[in-house]
């Protein structure tokens, strides 16, 4: 998880920050996500740019592309006050690099024998977990709850190489672009009257087909957690839990030792 871009942004009552992160996989190599991807991906997982965790070389970061190994973005939006926290993900259920001499037809080429296409990726089911820990790490350390979750989809992307080495995107309908969106909030801005509609606000400008809209009070809970369109995955299991627990570390200095 790299981070893109962090800026100022105006807001209706306070300036907001606002942050973008890609975020890359390295799938290990005795494993089946590994033959999705790319031949390039995989010839640089198999270089010295990657050290023998399965993780790049700090020494060679700068021989990593950064166009490799990408499967989704996450972005963080909160105001200066922290009172609200929106974080989002974004990513095609599968991540498709496609030849334009292997398939004319760009609806069902994403699905073909992997030896047809260049590079098929579940990028959503990968990405889940990440937003997952991310949420439960921010609930406990905020304390905040969860007041809405909502999951919007679009129409997919490809890539397609052309004779040329030219890539290029291009709509297809088979493949899903998703969206998922969680907002958690104060006490004291889940109880006014009209707490900001936040996710209404982003749907105006960037439409999609709602497919999960969920909206809390302070004292409701979820702790079976959510299951999301396209993925086996669960999130959210832990969000309320987690931010009622209070855990008492015995480290008390630097050294490390126990001084209770």
């Amino acid at each position: 998880m790299e981070c893109d871009q962090a800026h100022y942004e105006n807001g209706r009552d306070e300036k907001l920050i606002y942050s973008a992160f890609s975020v890359r996989a390295f799938p290990f190599r005795n494993t089946d996500l590994y033959l999705g991807f790319s031949e390039d991906e995989k010839k640089v997982l198999n270089s010295p740019v990657f050290d023998g965790s399965n993780t790049p070389s700090f020494d060679r970061l700068q021989e990593l592309d950064k166009n490799l190994f990408l499967v989704s973005r996450i972005e963080w939006i909160c105001p200066e006050s922290a009172s609200w926290n929106l974080f989002s993900m974004n990513a095609l259920d599968l991540s498709v690099i496609r030849s334009e001499s292997i398939s004319a037809d760009p609806v069902n080429s994403a699905f073909k024998p992997l030896s047809d296409v260049l590079r098929r990726v579940p990028s959503w089911e990968i990405s889940l977990p990440l937003f997952d820990v991310l949420n439960t790490l921010h609930a406990f350390y905020s304390k905040q709850k969860l007041r809405n979750l909502q999951v919007i989809s679009r129409n997919g992307l490809e890539y397609i190489v052309s004779f040329d080495g030219k890539t290029k995107l291009v709509e297809n309908g088979v493949i899903k672009n998703l969206e998922v969106a969680s907002l958690f909030m104060d006490e004291g801005v889940f109880i006014e009257d009209k707490p900001p509609n936040l996710l209404e606000e982003r749907l105006k400008t960037d439409p999609g087909k709602v497919i999960l809209d969920r909206t809390f009070g302070w004292s409701d809970r979820l702790d079976e957690g959510f299951i999301l369109e396209s993925s086996k995955k669960e999130i959210g299991r832990k969000w309320w839990s987690v931010g009622e627990a209070h855990f008492d570390s015995s480290v008390t200095c630097p050294c490390g030792c126990n001084h209770d």
